[in-house]
């Protein structure tokens, strides 16, 4: 597959090397890429997919095993951003992909399930950071909206799915997580991001995922972890910084008991790193 000027080359060099193992990589089970925009400036990487696939197989067919499969056609047919969920591909079969790069499009900023429009909890805390930021200019219209995959592109640790983390197969994330962090993470899409936040709680102890090695850069050694207020509560980050220049922030899962205090200090440390190095989201 040819190069495409919506894309950037490291990314469809990757698809096409997930694509070329047919979800096979060293031997490992990775057919996960991500969903987003490709040509974002914020990487967010979170645990695993909240996909029951044995309640939820069709979408867990349709947003994880064909993950793959949606982008080979999105890169193939050269698909823009606001044009990608108007193609016939993605309207023809309700088995079809779910178009990875806005899916679901339309969702209303609130929670309810995914009923009436609604959002997840991880979206709707990816959303708020998004609607915080200064150096990312939302109108009071677009901030009903969940719209953040204009701005991010996002992946998991793990390809593993299961509604609630303590139900996946223990065994098999470790397994994806060590392939995925020792080989898929390290290609250059994913290292080239500026901005990368990693909301995966105790994943990187729990599974001896070095993040300084893994992304080339340096724990500035201080956790923020309460505030004057004890707004954060139980939530804290660890700020990374990198010299290309990189920031990673290693934060909570974003999900449930995550307080707006903990966002805002998300949102406020890229901001500060995007206009400190002329970044432009």
């Amino acid at each position: 597959m040819e190069n495409n000027c919506n894309y950037p080359k490291s990314f469809v060099e990757l698809v096409n090397e997930v694509n070329d193992k047919k979800n096979q990589f060293n031997g490992q089970y990775i057919e996960y890429i991500g969903v987003g925009n490709p040509n974002a400036k914020i990487l967010i990487i979170g645990k695993e997919l909240a996909i029951d696939e044995r309640k939820e197989e069709k979408q867990y067919v349709r947003e994880n095993l064909k993950n793959v499969e949606g982008w080979l056609e999105n890169v193939k047919k050269d698909m823009a951003l606001f044009n990608a969920d108007k193609d016939e591909f993605w309207k023809k079969d309700p088995e079809a992909p779910i178009n990875p790069m806005y899916p679901y499009r339309g969702q209303y900023f609130r929670i309810d399930n995914g009923k009436n429009y609604g959002t997840s909890r991880t979206w709707f805390d990816y959303q708020k950071i998004i609607n915080q930021m200064e150096t990312i200019s939302l109108d009071d219209e677009r901030k009903r909206t969940i719209c953040f995959h204009e701005y991010c592109f996002s992946t998991e640790l793990s390809s593993v799915s299961a509604e609630n983390s303590k139900e996946a197969d223990v065994e098999k994330r470790k397994e994806s997580i060590k392939v995925r962090t020792t080989e898929l993470l390290k290609l250059p899409f994913y290292q080239q991001f500026p901005i990368v936040i990693v909301a995966a709680g105790h994943y990187p102890k729990e599974f001896g995922i070095d993040l300084e090695e893994l992304f080339g850069v340096k724990w500035d050694g201080k956790t923020i972890d309460r505030d004057d207020n004890c707004k954060l509560k139980r939530n804290w980050l660890n700020v990374h910084l990198g010299n290309q220049p990189k920031l990673l922030i290693h934060t909570n899962q974003l999900s449930i008991n995550i307080t707006d205090e903990l966002l805002r200090l998300i949102a406020e440390k890229c901001d500060e790193f995007t206009k400190s190095n002329n970044v432009k989201l």
